[in-house]
């Protein structure tokens, strides 16, 4: 048996009170931390349990001993749940309505006691109560209940000891989070145990009158938590964290009394007040702080929590800031409010830049619509004139069959022919300025089309231009897959830049040149499709360009003219053709030394298309095959049908597409191909080729339009594999078409 004077034990407890007392004012102190306060509210549990004990053992009667053990029980439930929601905050659990959850812990607690105090005798409660008299503690059986009360705290403290232990083992944790939660895991674990020895102490005989294992242990418990935590300042650590923050949030902020007196403001905003000692300011109000500010003189005077922006010169630059007032209140009282400075500077200036982009926008996007207004007008009047330049040159045709032993009327009728093709490249070049010309590639020996254009890059260039135009041509240049037209508006581009960059005159430089990609030098062209191209550079001797301008030259609406002088869409234009025909572009250039482009297109290996001999008999007759003929121009029906019988083929020409299904709905017709304008009255040319097609299953189809493709486009034609001829098309251009449709697809 353990023997222990009683003088002794009861002064034990008094030193263990008074010293967890003081730890408590202690703790008290940092209540504004939930950790702290939880801490301390075990602590006060504990003295109280110890008061109760001590108050136990030195009474007499047995009822005023139960009354005091009762306040044990509820001391130790209280303390082991105080424990335990300070191990959730410790360890940071966090989840909804926490704060909720912890008072209804707290009064869960206190109606589950309550038949503690109601009840002392009941044998739920205790068994065979029994009192030695003074200097002793009361003795019984624990009942069913306390059993449980008791069982509930052993779950709570082994739940502790299983987070604390949880930190050793996460990477997350700090050096000293482990170290205070070792000895945290170890003060529960003696708690558990010394609290299990105390109910079982008496079964096993090792108490001699009133010693409590359970009681020391929660004493060592808590004492061992304090030296864990509080020593190495975890909770007073946060207002000096706290100041740190705020003085490198980079925002200024300053806090005022209810009185309207500064309290404190960060080292930002002294840099934004141009303040250098803080104690000077300490103290004053607003009106003294902020006169050289209105507005916020009137921010930190309005009652209200409101914003306002100002303009501060700081660093001899101005800096723009958005003041906030908060005001502080506690149970509906005004503890007084704080100003927060946020510098706006970087936002100001990107609405500002965005601002003067949008108009710059705006600017450029009227220019464009102007532009897309001319191409409209100018698909309008190419369809006219692709017309009529259809019917003259039908009619030539067909005339220079008749005459062709008049040889002086037949260089009249060539006159005539050759002036109708010059009016249908002009309306070529139309489109191409309205960016909506239909693409018809073809082989092309670029050699010949630099050589014919040369006169007209003369022209461009103009006689008052001291510039020396230069063509170095290369005798063996492979053929490219190129549109003419589009080629030769790439050309006319870059020949105007280049004109541009030499006010002063210069050199202009074109060159052609083939070109293999070895795999020595592929990685230099990683645009490349194939080994072979064909080269053409245009070079200048002009003022060049810097990294900055040869970075942008491509983009839409990107110029270094003369605001009006540009569109900013030549460039582009030349990019998307050149990438249309599978090719690259290089640019070398350096301010003040000139600028060189090189344009590389793949050769094209197929064999060159069969022409056609003039004024001799078509390669590509007809057999008395049935073409359906629909045109809503009686002219261009006319001067069609002529042609189309001269090609060798039946003709059933209707003037609308509703006349022709009444005609062939029958189906009976045995029709070889369907040739017809698009855009019509009525009924569009796709819509009628579908409505025929349900009486004509295998029935060919060939659109005609003098319209631009984007025109055409919003009646679904223009696909990929469309069988399409543009106006004004020539006998022979249309009987290839024609012969290859029938005949071939």
């Amino acid at each position: 048996m353990l023997l222990i004077p009683d003088f002794v034990q009861i002064g034990l407890y008094i030193i263990l009170a008074i010293f967890l007392t003081g730890i408590t004012f202690y703790t008290v102190q940092r209540r504004n931390d939930a950790r702290a306060l939880l801490f301390s509210i075990g602590l006060v549990f504990q003295i109280i349990w110890i008061v109760a004990f001590i108050l136990e053992i030195i009474c007499s009667e047995t009822s005023i001993k139960l009354i005091f053990d009762t306040f044990i029980i509820i001391a130790s439930y209280f303390v082991g749940t105080a424990y335990f929601l300070f191990s959730l905050e410790y360890n940071e659990f966090k989840f909804k309505k926490q704060r909720k959850f912890y008072y209804f812990i707290f009064i869960y607690s206190i109606l589950l006691l309550f038949p503690v105090l109601l009840f002392p005798y009941q044998p739920w409660m205790r068994i065979n109560v029994r009192s030695e008299g003074v200097f002793s503690i009361i003795r019984y059986a624990n009942g069913i209940y306390l059993n449980i009360l008791i069982g509930e705290v052993y779950l709570k403290v082994l739940f502790t000891f299983i987070l604390f232990i949880r930190n050793l083992f996460l990477k997350t944790r700090s050096r000293l989070v482990k170290k205070q939660s070792l000895i945290m895991a170890i003060s529960y674990m003696l708690l558990f145990f010394a609290s299990i020895v105390s109910v079982w102490s008496e079964p096993l005989g090792i108490v001699e009158r009133f010693i409590s294992f359970y009681l020391l242990g929660l004493i060592f418990a808590g004492v061992f938590i304090f030296i864990a935590v509080f020593p190495l300042r975890t909770f007073e650590i946060l207002p000096a964290a706290r100041n740190l923050i705020l003085d490198n949030i980079g925002d200024g902020y300053c806090v005022f009394s209810d009185k309207n007196q500064l309290l404190e403001m960060n080292e930002e905003l002294m840099k934004i007040l141009g303040v250098v000692d803080k104690s000077i300011v300490i103290g004053k109000k607003p009106y003294e702080l902020f006169s050289h500010l209105p507005n916020l003189m009137h921010l930190a005077e309005t009652p209200h929590n409101i914003s306002t922006e100002l303009n501060i010169e700081l660093w001899d630059k101005n800096h723009f800031y958005e003041a906030d007032k908060v005001t502080i209140l506690r149970r509906r009282r005004n503890l007084g409010f704080v100003l927060i400075f946020h510098d706006i500077s970087q936002r100001k200036e990107h609405e500002q830049n965005l601002k003067a982009s949008k108009e710059d926008l705006e600017r450029k996007f009227q220019h464009a619509q102007k532009i897309d207004t001319v191409g409209q007008l100018a698909g309008g009047i190419a369809h006219d004139f692709n017309n009529i330049l259809t019917i003259i040159l039908g009619n030539a045709e067909l005339l220079a069959e008749k005459i062709s032993d008049d040889k002086e009327n037949g260089n009249l009728l060539d006159e005539l022919t050759n002036a109708a093709l010059n009016a249908s490249r002009m309306t070529k070049q139309l489109l191409m300025f309205s960016k909506k010309s239909i693409v018809h590639p073809s082989v092309v020996y670029i050699n010949e089309l630099l050589n014919r254009m040369q006169n007209p890059i003369q022209r461009l260039i103009g006689e008052d231009m001291d510039i020396e135009l230069r063509m170095v041509l290369s005798p063996d240049v492979d053929r490219i897959f190129v549109d003419v037209g589009l080629m030769e508006q790439i050309l006319i581009n870059l020949i105007l830049n280049a004109r541009d960059a030499m006010p002063m005159g210069g050199v202009l430089e074109i060159s052609t040149k083939n070109m293999i990609i070895s795999p020595e030098i592929r990685h230099l062209y990683p645009e490349a499709e194939q080994t072979d191209y064909v080269c053409i550079q245009v070079t200048d001797t002009g003022i060049g360009m810097t990294e900055e301008v040869k970075n942008h030259l491509f983009e839409p609406f990107f110029s270094t003219k003369p605001k009006g002088t540009g569109t900013g869409l030549g460039l582009s234009m030349v990019y998307g053709a050149v990438k249309q025909f599978h090719g690259f572009i290089n640019v070398t250039s350096e301010p003040n030394s000139g600028t060189s482009i090189l344009i590389s297109i793949p050769v094209i290996h197929d064999a060159i298309p069969k022409q056609v001999p003039k004024n001799e008999e078509l390669l590509y007759q007809g057999n008395e095959e049935l073409i359906v003929l629909v045109e809503d121009d009686a002219s261009v029906r006319n001067i069609t049908q002529k042609l189309l019988i001269r090609m060798g083929y039946q003709v059933l020409n209707y003037g609308s597409g509703l006349e022709a299904i009444e005609e062939l709905r029958s189906g009976d017709k045995k029709i070889a191909l369907l040739f017809t304008d698009i855009v019509m009255p009525e009924i569009k040319g796709h819509e009628l080729y579908e409505q025929l097609k349900n009486y004509y299953p295998d029935l060919k189809v060939l659109y005609a339009s003098g319209y631009t493709d984007k025109i055409i486009g919003q009646y679904g034609v223009l696909f990929k594999d469309t069988n399409f001829i543009a106006k004004p098309y020539t006998v022979e251009s249309l009987a290839e078409k024609i012969y290859d449709i029938i005949h071939r697809q």
